[in-house]
């Protein structure tokens, strides 16, 4: 039930998924559904399971009731998820709505790292579609926004800047720039 701690169904279900039980965790995820139609992590659970099984439209409607059942911070996971579905069907656009979502969210909360961290993964569902200047455009916009994470030790910085570097010489390469 909602609110008494972690669902040991759910438990379960994530336990089989890890170890690619796939059909099984399914099958425990509905379970969890069916004893509570609003828990959050059994759709969550759900719909992952779903999309390693293929099956993308059935894992987003349980994506579509995660984000509807989640408030605040725990809305990240099944935006996330969902943009993540997306990708795996090579829908960067839809992919990209979601994404922006969470980037926006974590850039509100003052979450930089989160945030740009969340930027280079749009990028690179940018990149494996094909959309060069959108990749660059997220690609530049995770290192900036990276320059605003406060308390950033010289590491980590340099780590960004790797990153940005990285992500230029991928673009080059993608448009055939050998040069570059």
């Amino acid at each position: 039930p909602a609110g008494t701690g972690p669902n040991p169904i759910v438990q379960e279900a994530q336990k089989r998924q890890n170890d690619n039980q796939l059909n099984e965790a399914l099958a425990l995820f509905e379970k969890a559904i069916a004893s509570d139609p609003k828990a959050v992590d059994a759709h969550l659970g759900a719909g992952r399971t779903l999309d390693l099984l293929g099956r993308h439209a059935d894992a987003r409607r349980h994506f579509t009731h995660a984000i509807e059942l989640a408030t605040g911070d725990a809305r990240v996971q099944p935006l996330s998820a969902m943009a993540v579905s997306y990708a795996f069907e090579g829908n960067a656009a839809d992919s990209a709505k979601f994404y922006q979502q969470v980037f926006n969210q974590r850039l509100a909360a003052g979450n930089a790292g989160a945030a740009a961290g969340t930027a280079n993964a749009l990028a690179r569902v940018y990149l494996e579609t094909g959309d060069l200047a959108n990749a660059e455009k997220w690609y530049r916009t995770g290192y900036e926004t990276s320059k605003q994470i406060k308390g950033i030790s010289d590491a980590e910085r340099n780590l960004w800047l790797m990153r940005w570097h990285n992500a230029q010489g991928r673009i080059a390469a993608r448009r055939g720039n050998a040069a570059e």
